[in-house]
């Protein structure tokens, strides 16, 4: 059943399959429990059309919805070029990440990738200004931090617009500050274009920010797992692989890359020789002194019937960082950010209400926090 759907799904040559009825109908409930249906049908509509009876039925009655979808895509990407259009106008240099980009890179097909939001990144110093010009354009933001506080402590900004009806993810990071040794200016480096063109990641910045993606979501989204092996295909032949590990390696991504490439050979099969990419990965990775304990590669196997990740996948991922003063700080944060980001969060206070705002802090963390 899984190996049926994780087939359908991959960019791989496609063979005849073999399926009931009941067999069919729990491909599709697990498709749309992934939110990977789009390229479920896209994929089943290219190569798999006229196959089987259920199949053929599946794709006349669903035809209607995947419609929808495409057009709620389409609407999401003209909003995306409203913002990108006014934010460019106060010379913000913006890029937009996941989403439509994915689609339109890795997979070459903008109807085949769902996405629930806008990511867009921009560089730290105009998180200001970004946020005074959507809040000009209609986008309320979820919440009233300091900026000063959430630039050290979080990766992105979340945003609603009542009439367009998109949320919107407003990033100057992949993912959490000091997790990995990933800085946002380091980031910028590995983005490309102009102001009249548009920006764009490179292949390397696409492939590390799926990959810190799937991290943050404590390993067990299929579909940023499908991302990933879509972007190996992709760049397969394009990225220099071995010069790619020492990227990971510089900033702290060994470890987060071998739970993926178990993950990628569990459910793909990929030590067949398929990718060089995953080839040469996986042999350069091999000899290095950075490796994930047994426990937590058992623990993080990809299990597809899962319902949901849990609490308990999110603190686990943090052991798979590479070095110990990272996992010891991604603990400690929880409950003792840095003084100056307690600063940063009740400022004015001075230097001597320092030990009442950190308990402050820790009762707002237990009871309404995220950060």
């Amino acid at each position: 059943m899984n190996k049926m759907l994780t087939e359908i799904l991959s960019p791989f040559a496609v063979s005849d399959i073999s399926i009931g009825k009941a067999e069919f109908d729990h491909c599709v409930e697990l498709a749309r429990r992934h939110g990977v249906e789009m390229l479920f049908y896209a994929r089943l509509k290219k190569h798999y059309t006229g196959l089987h009876v259920c199949i053929d039925e599946y794709l006349e009655k669903n035809y209607h919805a995947y419609l929808m979808a495409v057009a709620r895509s389409m609407r999401q990407e003209a909003v995306e070029n409203d913002v990108i259009t006014a934010l460019t106008r106060e010379r913000i240099k913006a890029c937009i990440i996941k989403g439509n980009t994915i689609a339109r890179t890795i997979y070459e097909d903008l109807n085949c990738r769902s996405s629930a939001d806008i990511d867009l990144l921009i560089p730290t110093g105009d998180l200001a200004a970004a946020d005074r010009i959507l809040g000009e354009s209609g986008f309320l933001r979820h919440d009233s931090l300091p900026l000063n506080f959430v630039t050290q402590r979080l990766h992105h900004l979340v945003y609603s617009h009542e009439a367009k009806r998109v949320p919107l993810e407003l990033h100057w990071d992949f993912g959490y500050p000091l997790y990995f040794n990933l800085t946002p200016a380091e980031i910028w480096k590995g983005v490309t274009g102009n102001d009249r063109q548009g920006y764009s990641l490179t292949p390397e910045n696409t492939v590390i920010m799926l990959l810190m993606h799937h991290f943050r979501h404590g390993f067990r989204e299929l579909k940023i797992l499908v991302d990933i092996l879509w972007s190996f295909y992709r760049y397969d032949q394009v990225i220099d692989w071995r010069d790619f590990v020492g990227t990971l390696r510089k900033y702290g991504m060994i470890k987060t890359t071998v739970i993926v490439l178990q993950q990628l050979d569990d459910l793909w099969g990929l030590a067949d020789g398929r990718l060089e990419s995953f080839r040469i990965l996986r042999q350069q990775i091999d000899v290095l002194p950075e490796k994930p304990a047994k426990f937590l590669l058992r623990y993080f196997r990809m299990d597809i019937e899962r319902k949901d990740p849990g609490a308990l996948d999110m603190q686990m991922s943090k052991l798979v960082l590479d070095q110990k003063a990272n996992i010891f700080y991604s603990f400690m944060k929880i409950f003792f950010p840095k003084p100056r980001e307690i600063e940063a969060l009740y400022p004015g206070t001075g230097k001597w209400m320092l030990p009442f705002n950190y308990l402050r802090f820790i009762l707002w963390r237990l009871f309404r926090g995220r950060c």
